[in-house]
Formats: structure tokens, sequence, C-alpha cells
């Protein structure tokens, strides 16, 4: 019988799901006009989009993640025009990286 992973998470003890199970939970959150959405804009400018942070680790741990966090191959002045008219969004980027460094994005709930 396989032993439960654990992590932690703020200091306390979390019961993290299999990659399998991981996987089934980004698979359903993902499978939303959402990330279809972004995904067709982003391709369709000729960059990638993924999802990143803290959503993939709600998703090992089982949770429901409270916000998106995303990164893209578009340099920072690129993601509001391809998503003006389709989105609201609110940029941030690390002030210490490179201009063609990827960006973070958040889209609001």
């Amino acid at each position: 019988m396989r032993q439960p992973y654990l992590a932690q998470v703020c200091g306390t003890i979390e019961l993290m799901q299999s990659v399998e199970q991981a996987l089934a939970n980004l698979s359903k959150i993902t499978d939303s006009p959402l990330f279809v959405t972004l995904g067709k804009l982003f391709q369709d400018a000729g960059h990638e989009i993924a999802l990143v942070g803290g959503p993939v680790r709600d998703a090992f741990l089982g949770r429901k993640a409270p916000d998106l966090d995303f990164t893209t191959t578009a340099t920072p002045d690129q993601p509001l025009p391809i998503l003006r008219g389709h989105l609201d969004a609110h940029w941030t980027s690390d002030a210490s990286s490179a201009p063609s460094a990827p960006a973070s994005a958040t889209t609001p709930s």
C-alpha cells in the first residue's frame, strides 16, 4: 500500500494528492471557456500561456485555488493588447527581470 504524500503549507502538514489525482484536478480546472479563450488568444498572437503557482500547488493538495496565476512567452507589454476586448486583467512582472522575461498574469475571479 502506498504511503500518503504530505506537504508543509504555511506551517501545517497537508495530505497531497497523487500525481494522477493532481492531473485530474488540473484537467477539471482547465476544462473551462476561460482557459480555451486564453489559450486561443495567446496562440493566435504567437505566444504560449501556462497555469503556474498556487493553482498547481492546490491541485496537488486537492483544494480549490482562490485565484489563477499564468505565465506567458509574451513580453510584459504584449498581454494587454492580446486581451483587450476579451478579458479584464491585472499584470505584474518581477521588476528585476529582463524585458524579455515572461510576465505573470492574474485574472480577477
